[in-house]
């Protein structure tokens, strides 16, 4: 009986732990995929900017967008040590 209680337990936390894992995989690959396309729009938006003759404002939307993403990935980093 006990041990039957326990094998149950053990399979009950390894389903656990198996969702815990695919969720944090699929939230991590997202989030990458997320923080990419937003760089590459507001790069993009900076390009066009540019291109339409506002150097000053595209330089300030590139500029600003690449420091913003390098201290995103930065605090990140060290956050998790």
């Amino acid at each position: 009986m006990w041990l039957e209680i326990a094998k149950e337990e053990i399979k009950t936390r390894q389903i656990n732990e198996s969702r815990i894992t695919w969720t944090f995989k699929v939230s991590t690959i997202l989030s990458q995929f997320l923080s990419f396309i937003t760089g590459i729009s507001v790069l993009s938006v900076g390009v066009y900017a540019l291109y339409l003759g506002h150097a000053t404002a595209a330089a300030t939307i590139i500029t600003g967008s690449t420091a913003t993403i390098i201290a995103a990935f930065y605090f990140k980093n060290k956050a998790e040590q």
